[in-house]
């Protein structure tokens, strides 16, 4: 707040007012990089977990889909046909997301 009322009353500094301010300045830095350093920390021990909790969800999403094309599959007879290579090509969309997933 000095700073600011000296910028707004337009009121020089004193010179004596310097190193402290520059002190108080390096000390002000220190405390932010210790901040961001435990902010990091805490994402990065967070992250884990939460892409668990999304991979879930979006599994959760995809299985009532992947129980059709199973099933589909497997009373399909002909696999020429281009519903079979529909169905084939869905699960296999489906196996690499699932692979990514894990």
């Amino acid at each position: 707040t000095l700073l600011t009322i000296h910028k707004s009353l337009s009121i020089p500094l004193h010179s004596k007012l310097v190193p402290s301010l520059l002190r108080l300045f390096e000390i002000l830095k220190g405390i932010e990089q210790v901040i961001r350093s435990r902010r990091r920390a805490a994402v990065t021990a967070f992250q884990p977990a939460a892409l668990r909790l999304i991979a879930a969800a979006i599994f959760r999403r995809y299985e009532p889909l992947r129980l059709i094309i199973d099933q589909h599959k497997s009373m399909d007879t002909s696999p020429s046909s281009p519903s079979s290579k529909n169905i084939a090509k869905l699960s296999a969309c489906l196996s690499a997301l699932e692979g990514t997933l894990k």
